[in-house]
């Protein structure tokens, strides 16, 4: 029986041994969880500040899985340098203790519904193009609040995704539509301030 998404959640710091926690440690606990799971590993970190780095190896991380939903790939890569990145083990711990009793109570309202917009081949376009614009969002130095807002949205993405809920990935899109209004206002009000 496949894990819910608290309970991934909330083993993300018990992986390996050791301070830090590589994300191919992680990955190889997932197993064939594939590109939902993974893309829920990536974005995760980034609601709390990261050291620097971690924002931009997972922001890649994003738009790799992304581009491979777009080209129909089953099977998840991801390159070496992204797969031996690694995160501190305290930082997960607060992770799976600030966000999980969160994702735990609405993880109800997750199932299957609008198979239009979750599955086929339009749905996983529309989510590898969605997906895609995240992962290059998070990439990108974000002033004041960081990367936090994109990785909001990957993760309702990513939920969408494993649970087959199209409304989880109409709610991605809202939020990245915000995420990319916020980043531009942030960035409008930087190149302001500096003339």
């Amino acid at each position: 029986m496949e894990k819910r998404i608290s309970e991934i959640v909330a083993s993300l710091h018990e992986v390996g041994e050791g301070e830090t926690v590589s994300f191919g440690e992680i990955l190889a606990v997932l197993g064939r969880r594939a590109h939902g799971a993974a893309m829920l590993v990536f974005a995760l970190p980034c609601w709390l500040p990261m050291p620097p780095g971690i924002p931009t190896a997972c922001g890649a991380a994003i738009l790799l899985i992304s581009l491979q939903l777009l080209a129909g790939r089953e099977t998840l890569w991801l390159p070496r340098r992204l797969r031996d990145r690694r995160l501190p083990r305290a930082a997960l711990a607060r992770i799976a203790e600030r966000i999980g009793p969160t994702v735990s109570r609405a993880e109800r309202f997750f199932r299957p519904r609008l198979p239009g917009i979750a599955e086929g081949p339009v749905g996983q376009a529309i989510t590898g193009v969605l997906g895609a614009v995240l992962g290059l969002t998070m990439i990108l130095p974000i002033p004041f609040v960081g990367n936090i807002p994109p990785a909001i949205a990957a993760s309702f993405l990513a939920i969408g995704l494993i649970e087959r809920d199209g409304v989880a990935l109409l709610v991605a899109l809202a939020l990245a539509f915000l995420a990319a209004a916020l980043v531009a206002l942030l960035w409008w009000g930087v190149v302001n301030g500096l003339n």
